[in-house]
Parts: structure tokens; sequence; C-alpha cells
């Protein structure tokens, strides 16, 4: 694989995402999703896991609280095999107006049956707006 394929990887994998949380598709959600995923560094200080992980957007989708996801910034750090460690911005738009942004690396591994899927993030830094604060400091 070269540099361009990586890169290839990651987006189709960030697209995947904000298509299947704006469709509030579950099944396929969690299909980019490895079930050794853990999550570090999130606000509640509670490490996720798959499990933790499902009944998080569930709720999200059946409640309709996350509107869509969005990814910049993407800065891609290691590249082994069968694994890619990235950095990104993620941002997070909530039906309530909330926008949370978090800064995380992201690991993605090429699993037994050929799939990218997330086995890792580790979020470094992260901030919680409301819309009409965004909207004041750009207008």
């Amino acid at each position: 694989m070269n540099h361009s394929e990586e890169t290839q990887v990651i987006y189709s994998w960030q697209d995947a995402m904000a298509k299947t949380i704006s469709e509030k598709d579950l099944p396929q959600h969690m299909e980019l999703v490895s079930k050794k995923v853990e999550v570090f560094g999130n606000p509640s200080n509670k490490q996720i896991n798959y499990a933790g992980w499902y009944k998080r957007r569930k709720n999200e989708f059946e409640n309709e609280t996350v509107i869509c996801i969005s990814y910049a910034n993407t800065k891609i750090k290691t590249i082994t095999l069968r694994r890619i460690i990235f950095n990104v911005n993620e941002s997070i738009v909530g039906a309530d107006g909330r926008i949370i942004t978090a800064n995380m690396d992201v690991i993605l591994e090429l699993e037994d049956d050929d799939k990218w899927r997330l086995v890792e993030q580790n979020i470094r830094s992260w901030k919680h707006y409301k819309m009409n604060e965004v909207m004041a400091s750009n207008g």
C-alpha cells in the first residue's frame, strides 16, 4: 500500500461514519467499529468498549439527538501492514444545537475479514459549544 491508498482508506471510513450517522443506520455504523474497540479520554473519563459504543449510538439514533459528524485536519501518524494511526478533529452536531469538537488519535485496523475498522480512539482534547455561540463568533 502506498500513502495515497492509506489516505483513501481513512477518508472512506470517515465518509462511511458520517453517512451512517446522518442516516441513523446502526447496523452499517457498527460494521465500521471493531468488536475490540476501546475509547480513551472521553469527558466522562470512562473507557468505552464495543457494547458501550453500540448502546450510545442506539440511544442517539432512536432519540434523534445527533444530526451529523464531520472530520477535519486529518494527519497520518503511523502506517503498518494492518494498522493506520492518524490524528483528526471530529465535530458532532446535536439536535439541541450543541457542537462537540474533539482532537483525537484514531487507529484503524484491517481485520481478518479484510475490512478496516476502528479499534482505538484516544481523545486528546475536546470542547463543547452551543450553535448560537458559533454563529455569534462568525457573525
